[in-house]
């Protein structure tokens, strides 16, 4: 076999195996991909809630389970989802999104094109950079069918300014 030949296969089998998005990771890089936004904007970072969290999480495995996109896909709306896992909501926002490559698309393209294609969304972006939310929970999955990534972040205001 040329080299030229084993240097094509070696490119190929590194694309094929290509690590796929962990979205624990994905998860915590669109917090700080969007805590850098709000710094730019000179609004505080969010803080991570456990509640919103479970709350984005359990959204996003429905979005993917049933292929569905909406903020009331599961008949609910993001503050009912919020206070159905505890958290003393003022105030909720919700971003969903969702994207798909078959291959070559880790968690750092992952997390960032979500916050990107957020930012360039005028709603997206009002929640993303709104001062008066302090809290937030991102939640990723992927769907078995379509593969496509759905993620999910809530922002709360456990006070009402």
């Amino acid at each position: 076999m040329s080299r030229a030949l084993r240097f094509v296969m070696a490119l190929w089998m590194a694309t094929a195996f290509a690590a796929e998005p962990d979205g624990l990771r994905v998860a915590r890089l669109v917090v700080a991909e969007g805590n850098h936004a709000r710094d730019d904007a000179r609004v505080p970072s969010l803080v991570p809630d456990a509640r919103l969290v479970r709350a984005a999480q359990a959204f996003a495995d429905y979005l993917a389970r049933h292929d569905r996109f909406d903020h009331d896909a599961d008949g609910r709306t993001p503050m009912q989802r919020a206070t159905a896992e505890g958290y003393p909501a003022c105030r909720v926002a919700e971003n969903i999104a969702y994207e798909y490559r078959s291959r070559g698309f880790e968690s750092e393209a992952l997390s960032k094109v979500l916050v990107r294609d957020w930012m360039e969304s005028r709603g997206h972006r009002r929640n993303l950079l709104d001062a008066r939310l302090a809290d937030t929970g991102v939640g990723i999955a992927q769907s078995e069918s379509t593969k496509r990534w759905y993620a999910v972040q809530l922002f709360g205001a456990r006070k009402c300014n």
